[in-house]
């Protein structure tokens, strides 16, 4: 018996979906499915990922995997809501971006996401963010993408809310708040539904109860599985055949959900990739994830702990390329690719085949200079000093200030850099430059510190220096200009590339 694992690296490619089809196909062929021990396990990128590809956050699908292109599907969605959808299938992140280049998309609401960092190609999906007339952001902290915002909602942290996650072995486990919203933070539901309610829909929820209850009803896959009994089991795989019978943990031994009840295999070519070595970019880059960080950063990178174990983004290398290039561990290097640029420090790894470049995410160099608890898209001196302006708020903590007031040091360098038109598509607080930081009123989850303590309070105190004293500071150094250059050093440093 075999069951097989895949990562990230199967889909998100330029033939991702033949990867996994021929995944599926080889399973299928060999008789790997429908028995203990067989089967194919997806690996997702983020918690609940399924639950939430489950209840319909496909732009293709409706709660359930049903398509939205089909007639019989859309009737049967549209008479338990009591309205018409639209026939057409949305658009996929990459899709949203190009479309809004194009004049086609003017406004985006983004929950819980971070394109500006996450996108594979940086530059092109903070162009098309910058060029929105109107972006809300939704979220936890003041992330990249939250910064081009021109409305911040203060949504709720997994250990405040009262929910379902649902994995890929298909457990639905019940989640349960075990502390309280910080300050004016509000739950996710209960945004979503304010904004219903002011835009005409009448939506009234009172718990997550409600709404689990109405996904019960259109959504078969969550048959005999009832609020109470997730209160009382705490987790039951779905399918379920009774309320008193324990789900099913392995599908497909009876059939498949077809007409015939056979599996469909899917034919696939042979894709080659987009774009190979040549003489100009000699090596592949490929990325990864470290153990001490997750996706773009936006918690770990808060975490003093973690942040402290990987400070920095690195380039792992083999062996044979560091000798090659001459390098040594620990030293800078320019990464550059056909889209843009990045410093990293290099790093051993005799896992790395030769010929390739393997950069670990939540980068903290380059183009994208992190620092504990703030990000930015500007260059390493603009972040120093707004870092120093909000530990010197951070320390304080008792009324926000103007990020001049708060600066210590170079002061004239500091007025310099305020001058300077080159920075990145950034938006929001840039809007409006000329407001005093201790004037701005926009998210008041974040400004007043002396309410926070505890563990997650200093990400929150940091997220106030950001949302108050360096909004000021971005919206000095202007609005939807370019990227600046890197700094002074990276021109000494080795350039690799890709």
């Amino acid at each position: 018996n075999s069951i097989i694992f895949w990562g990230m690296g199967i889909s998100q490619s330029v033939h991702g979906t033949d990867n996994a089809r021929g995944l599926i196909a080889l399973a299928l062929v060999t008789g790997h499915v429908g028995r203990p021990g067989t089967g194919l396990h997806p690996l997702r990128g983020q918690n609940n990922v399924q639950g939430a590809s489950d209840a319909g956050l496909i732009p293709m699908f409706y709660p359930d995997y049903k398509s939205v292109e089909d007639d019989e599907n859309r009737q049967r969605y549209e008479d338990f809501w009591g309205t018409t959808l639209d026939r057409k299938r949305g658009l996929t992140v990459v899709e949203i971006m190009n479309a809004i280049l194009a004049g086609q998309v003017r406004a985006m609401y983004i929950l819980g996401e971070n394109p500006a960092m996450s996108d594979p190609d940086q530059a092109h999906a903070r162009e098309a963010l910058a060029k929105l007339e109107h972006l809300v952001v939704q979220d936890i902290f003041l992330t990249e993408t939250a910064w081009q915002a021109d409305v911040v909602l203060p949504a709720s942290a997994h250990p405040e809310k009262t929910g379902t996650f649902t994995n890929t072995n298909r457990q639905v486990q019940l989640a349960r708040e075990v502390v309280p919203l910080p300050g004016d933070a509000r739950q996710d539901w209960w945004i979503t539904q304010e904004i219903a309610r002011r835009i005409g829909l009448d939506w009234n929820y009172t718990h997550p109860r409600d709404i689990f209850l109405e996904m019960t009803r259109i959504m078969p896959s969550l048959a005999n599985i009832s609020w109470a009994r997730l209160e009382r089991e705490d987790a039951v795989t779905y399918p379920c055949d009774a309320p008193d019978k324990p789900g099913n943990a392995i599908i497909f031994g009876e059939g498949f959900p077809t007409k015939s009840g056979r599996a469909r295999i899917v034919p696939t070519d042979l894709t080659p990739p987009d774009e190979l070595p040549d003489d100009e970019y000699p090596m592949i880059l490929t990325t990864g994830r470290m153990l001490e960080h997750w996706h773009t950063g936006a918690m770990t990178r808060r975490a003093t702990l973690l942040n402290e174990l990987e400070p920095e983004a690195v380039a792992c290398l083999s062996p044979r390329d560091i000798e090659r290039l001459a390098l040594l561990p620990g030293d800078r290097i320019r990464v550059s690719t056909r889209r843009g640029a990045i410093t990293l420090r290099v790093r051993l790894d005799r896992e790395v085949a030769d010929g390739t470049v393997c950069a670990l995410s939540c980068s903290s160099a380059g183009v994208i200079w992190w620092r504990p608890g703030l990000s930015f898209g500007f260059d390493r001196r603009v972040v120093d000093v707004i870092e120093h302006a909000i530990h010197a708020l951070v320390e304080q903590a008792q009324k926000p200030v103007d990020v001049r007031d708060a600066v210590e040091g170079d002061k004239a360098g500091f007025e310099e850099l305020l001058q300077r038109p080159e920075t990145r598509g950034m938006r929001g607080p840039a809007h409006r430059p000329e407001q005093r930081a201790d004037e701005w009123n926009a998210d008041q989850r974040f400004q007043r510190i002396p309410e926070f303590d505890g563990e997650r309070d200093q990400p929150h105190a940091l997220f106030v220096g950001a949302h108050l004293a360096a909004g000021q500071a971005i919206g000095s150094l202007g609005n939807h200009a370019r990227q600046p250059a890197l700094d002074e050093q990276c021109a000494t440093d080795t350039e690799i590339d890709l």
